[in-house]
């Protein structure tokens, strides 16, 4: 079946978003990484960066080398003869170990009221899912993770904090994230994990792309600190 592309818009004379449904659904960002896997395979020089996100993608080119029209034009063609065929769209699975303890986990009585569930329950809903990394966004490294039960979904916090810990595992509206180092953010902290998804010293410092699975672990405290030592 062809992609089912909704719009193409122009983001200034080097760029263009290919839209798609604007749900965050598996379904439609297969979609997404099919258009990926499609350029990729045709290996068009004037590209210059693709970057997917839940149901769209960003494309940069270099307009010296395709005219904006012309490669709109392609990417039509190019998403008419192309299948989203999950088998060949799968990404890497990762666990990763996450420490509940409640001063790491420090919105949980928050989340708790708010769901109208114990902490207890709050921690096994989030541990129950195997997580979709929909897009790389805010910080390097940072994972739109999805879908979160629908139990868990709660808007973001009040007020964001000035500071919120590197490996804070955290979520908001439907999604679930790692922070992946010390920044401001208004997610509400469910716990603290020692992986780190962004390196910038490795020689591929990105440990999630999109497409990749995530699931959570809960490990103690001892080994959590064992973890960061």
């Amino acid at each position: 079946m062809p992609l089912a592309i909704r719009e193409i818009k122009s983001l200034g004379d080097s760029a263009l978003v290919v839209e798609f449904k604007p749900v965050i659904d598996v379904a439609v960002h297969q979609q997404v990484l099919a258009l990926q896997r499609g350029l990729d395979e045709a290996a068009w020089d004037a590209i210059t960066f693709r970057t997917p996100a839940c149901c769209s993608l960003g494309i940069g080119f270099d307009p010296g080398r395709i005219d904006q029209e012309e490669l709109v034009a392609r990417l039509w063609t190019l998403a008419a003869r192309t299948d989203s065929d999950p088998q060949a769209l799968g990404g890497r699975s990762w666990t990763v170990p996450v420490c509940y303890e409640e001063e790491l986990g420090v919105d949980l009585p928050e989340v708790a009221r708010f769901t109208g569930r114990s902490a207890e329950a709050v921690i096994a809903l989030h541990l129950s899912v195997t997580y979709r990394v929909y897009m790389l966004g805010f910080l390097p490294g940072f994972a739109y993770l999805g879908t979160l039960p629908a139990e868990l979904a709660c808007p973001r916090r009040a007020e964001a904090r000035t500071q919120v810990p590197a490996g804070a595992v955290a979520i908001a509206g439907q999604q679930t994230a790692i922070y992946p180092a010390v920044s401001p953010g208004g997610w509400h902290v469910l716990g603290q994990t020692s992986f780190r998804p962004f390196d910038p010293d490795a020689a591929d410092p990105f440990r999630f792309q999109a497409g990749d699975e995530v699931r959570f672990e809960r490990v103690s405290r001892t080994t959590f600190e064992r973890g960061n030592a």
